[in-house]
């Protein structure tokens, strides 16, 4: 089973019994694996990944339209709840929807229009942590 883009840049899901083709995205940035499925987000989309048990094995479902992922790394699940940072903001996935995050933060980081925003050519040192702390 491989998962890549085809020539139309649909994702395409190939197994031993064929293929699904997944739509929207172009490519995938990134996926975090939660205890009961997978959040694979692509550059523009993010898709649910779940075992099936049949011929199709794996199936998916876009979970969100927006959203993309700034890098690789950019994701992290905390207790079955995704978060992630993507171009245009902050997003969570809760099993059931995508939502943006909202806050003072976005306007500094992703307001293309300062000097102080995200450095775009740099998006791939961008990543996610879980921070624990004892106190």
């Amino acid at each position: 089973m491989t998962l890549k883009t085809s020539i139309t840049g649909h994702l395409q899901l190939h197994q031993n019994h064929g293929e699904q083709r997944v739509k929207g995205g172009n490519y995938i940035v990134g996926a975090e694996q939660t205890s009961r499925e997978i959040l694979c987000v692509t550059d523009d989309s993010s898709h649910r990944v779940r075992y099936l048990g049949n011929d199709f094995v794996f199936g998916f479902d876009q979970v969100g339209s927006y959203g993309g992922l700034a890098s690789q790394q950019a994701i992290v699940d905390n207790n079955g709840t995704v978060y992630w940072m993507g171009l245009s903001g902050f997003y969570m996935y809760d099993q059931s929807t995508v939502r943006k995050l909202e806050g003072s933060l976005d306007r500094s980081l992703f307001d293309i229009d300062r000097v102080e925003s995200l450095n775009l050519t740099q998006k791939e040192k961008v990543f996610a942590r879980i921070k624990f702390s004892i106190f």
